[in-house]
């Protein structure tokens, strides 16, 4: 029998007692105009934000890398 292999949601957040305006600028920076205001307005209306979905391991490792350099958790 084979190993079923595991998916995972990625969600981000903003760290606690972080200049979010800083790291808004860096998103802006690093995104696509559409994406950036899609993930700050989400992060304004949530404290969470899904950025992705059904991710292999690798993948959401990849996605942790990337949003912690733009500032978020």
């Amino acid at each position: 029998m084979s190993q079923q292999e595991i998916f995972y949601d990625v969600y981000v957040s903003y760290p606690p007692k972080m200049d979010r305006e800083r790291i808004d600028s860096c998103i802006r920076d690093n995104l696509s105009e559409e994406e950036a205001e899609d993930l700050i307005t989400a992060l304004a209306e949530h404290p969470q934000a899904i950025i992705a979905e059904h991710c292999t391991n690798a993948e959401r490792e990849n996605a942790q890398h990337y949003f912690s350099y733009l500032g978020l958790d």
